[in-house]
């Protein structure tokens, strides 16, 4: 326990910045310092095992605990998602906002209301498991943009809070039978049955030697001779796919609903762009490539915020701590990241500097 009882803002009010958050962790509370605990490629830290356990997903790179191994598996995936390789991918994108904007004019014939959220969600999904996979299930056909996988991205985040704490009762319920499984979760069984589906249907297309799968990020994967073979193993793949569904979908569509929700709620806004859309040469497909749409830059600046600030779009941003391999971090006088300079104080592990105010601990 902290000095302060109750909220960590407090805590920093009385003791400074940086607050222990429990036995192993600490918070410092200086937007300053972010750059130096999420120092990129410039240091090797190390994520927090306890934190990332909880995914369920041990093989991801979202899960990746050592430093040069997540920067392997970060390095496979980059390729793909260059700005050259999402060109490439443009056509399909097109092809699946045309499907939705067909199913808004069904809703709206029909006087329907439309939850843009799920709407953006089937939109996002039918194109990243596209691009993934190589497999397009057409959730934006489904009634409603319903579709049982966000319904397990949303619980499985829900349930995150709990398995932090406890990861071990996500594993085991990823272990039991379907049948079973589905009585407890029946979202997390639809997602675990869709990718054992995917991976045969992968098999499949392999032994068969048919390229024109090729298209898909895991065939070409598991066909690259310069990735090491422990990488490009299918269940590895698969846990990366299921991280990169979650992430692509439910953060890309939130960010896409609430910026239209507030581009159509104020009718200045929604004016000035359309008459910066009507700039354009018109095209007889009545589609427009993203270079030319990437020229308007009212357009750009009223897409960007949405897509690159998350508390626009979400309450809060959120990462994983981290731990420093082999150097420390320094704030002011105090050495707050080398596991080896702790010593116990009433069973916490404390800095070395345990006379400093801003780490001081009293006995609860």
């Amino acid at each position: 326990m902290t000095q302060a009882n109750s909220s960590p803002n407090n805590a920093v009010l009385r003791q400074g910045p940086i607050v222990r958050v429990n036995a192993n962790e600490i918070h410092i509370r200086d937007p300053h310092y972010y750059s130096t605990v999420y120092a990129g490629n410039h240091r090797s830290t190390d994520k927090y095992h306890d934190a990332v356990a909880a995914f369920s997903v041990p093989q991801a790179s979202l899960a990746t605990i050592h430093h040069k191994v997540h920067r392997l598996r970060r390095s496979i995936l980059n390729p793909y998602f260059s700005k050259a390789a999402v060109t490439r991918l443009e056509s399909a994108i097109n092809e699946r906002i045309e499907r939705m904007c067909s199913r808004l004019e069904e809703t709206m014939h029909y006087g329907q209301v439309v939850d843009l959220d799920a709407g953006f969600a089937a939109l996002t999904a039918d194109i990243v498991t596209t691009y993934f996979y190589g497999q397009n299930f057409d959730y934006l056909g489904n009634e409603g943009f319903k579709f049982q996988v966000r319904d397990a991205i949303l619980g499985l985040i829900q349930f995150y809070h709990f398995t932090r704490f406890f990861p071990w009762i996500a594993n085991t319920i990823k272990k039991l039978p379907i049948p079973i499984m589905r009585l407890i979760h029946p979202g997390a069984a639809y997602l675990v049955s869709s990718q054992e589906e995917i991976k045969d249907s992968i098999r499949a297309s392999l032994d068969k030697g048919n390229k024109a799968d090729a298209k898909s990020v895991i065939v070409q994967a598991l066909e690259d001779p310069t990735i090491p073979p422990q990488e490009r193993t299918l269940d590895r793949l698969g846990d990366e796919g299921t991280t990169i569904i979650f992430a692509g979908t439910e953060t890309t569509a939130r960010a896409l609903s609430v910026g239209m929700f507030h581009i159509l709620n104020n009718k200045t806004i929604l004016k000035k762009l359309r008459e910066e859309l009507d700039t354009l040469p018109g095209v007889s497909s009545g589609v427009y490539s993203h270079v030319q749409l990437e020229c308007l830059p009212y357009l750009v600046s009223c897409i960007f915020p949405f897509l690159l600030h998350p508390l626009v779009s979400f309450s809060f941003p959120w990462k994983n701590g981290r731990i420093t391999v082999r150097h420390e971090c320094n704030y002011g006088p105090n050495s707050v990241g080398r596991p080896e300079r702790f010593k116990r104080v009433f069973g916490f592990p404390m800095a070395q500097q345990s006379d400093s105010p801003e780490l001081q601990m009293t006995r609860p």
